[in-house]
């Protein structure tokens, strides 16, 4: 494929935000903690479709994403982020909502809406192994720390460790009343976290895939998940708007959040776990102070809802964070 020189976003010195939406990316500079400044660069998504979901590779320098055009599978599309040009360019089969890159890079993988986890080389975008197993579509998926397991989360109520290697299930986590919609690997890979339609957050061991506890979070389906870069505290956003942050420890709450009206479909922590990043409908974003709940400024580019939001790892010069919209 030839590589084309369409920008991806702007390089700034502070973090920055890359938004997507109606099949665009938009560059957003997220400058002091008073304030964010829109960019205005943008890149199609090359069908006119919506993009769902964002990556970056752990070394910052790739950034992935997938889309869909008219609920048919639309194209996996990497960027080298230095050079803002178009490296990989490959037609989905499947619909795939949600991305993620290894620990070590080496695998890109893709949550599927069908019964099926896609693992790809992030060189060629070529499907190396497919991961089948669930019944109903795939909504969540996350790598342990060792890049050699992958977890994915179902409509069908559990989620699955799998053998990378193999393809081959190595636990089951079963226990949700309801389709889980989001899960979390925290920062140790000790423990996972499932959010699920019956609205309740479930963590469990990874080793062992003994369930831990079960923290209930306001009356709504949990869509979002995201523990702190520490692993301190865990964060679950909701359909209908309110949130909640718990103690990952003890599960204790310490907050709830419920007199916002901010449909969470996306959220994310900045890489110094100071700023907490949602994005919701009506193409809304919101930066959250995550020790006491409360939102300190709500900021806009883009005219639907924000599925995808990801900090890039480097935290030190730009440190860019993608968003999904459609």
């Amino acid at each position: 494929m030839r590589a084309s020189k369409n920008p991806v976003f702007a390089y700034v010195l502070s973090a920055a935000l890359v938004s997507t939406f109606f099949g665009r990316v938009a560059g957003q500079e997220l400058g002091e903690p008073s304030a964010f400044t829109l960019r205005p660069e943008s890149v199609s998504a090359g069908d006119g479709g919506r993009i769902w979901s964002v990556a970056f590779s752990p070394d910052g320098k790739r950034l992935a994403t997938c889309s869909e055009f008219n609920g048919q599978p639309g194209e996996l599309r990497i960027y080298d982020v230095a050079e803002r040009a178009l490296v990989v360019q490959r037609r989905l089969t499947k619909v795939t909502r949600r991305l993620v890159y290894s620990p070590d890079g080496k695998i890109l993988a893709g949550a599927e809406f069908a019964d099926t986890v896609s693992l790809r080389d992030p060189a060629t975008g070529e499907v190396q192994r497919t991961l089948s197993g669930h019944v109903g579509n795939v909504n969540g998926v996350g790598f342990t720390t060792d890049s050699k397991r992958l977890i994915s989360a179902g409509a069908d109520q559990q989620a699955v460790l799998w053998d990378v290697a193999t393809g081959k299930k190595i636990q089951l986590f079963r226990g949700h009343t309801g389709r889980v919609l989001c899960l979390a690997v925290s920062p140790d890979g000790k423990t996972l976290a499932t959010g699920s339609a019956d609205t309740t957050v479930r963590l469990w061991d990874i080793e062992t895939g003994a369930f831990r506890k079960s923290l209930k979070g306001p009356n709504s389906a949990i869509e979002v998940l995201t523990f702190s870069p520490d692993g301190k505290v865990i964060v679950a956003g909701t359909q209908n708007g309110p949130y909640s942050i718990w103690d990952t420890a003890s599960g204790e709450e310490r907050v709830r959040n419920t007199h916002t009206n901010h449909q969470m479909r996306s959220l994310a922590f900045a890489p110094d776990g100071k700023t907490l990043i949602s994005g919701g409908i009506q193409g809304r974003m919101i930066r959250w102070d995550p020790n006491d709940g409360e939102e300190r400024e709500a900021f806009s580019e883009h005219s639907a809802q924000v599925f995808g939001l990801a900090f890039s790892p480097d935290g030190s010069h730009s440190r860019p964070e993608a968003s999904t919209s459609r």
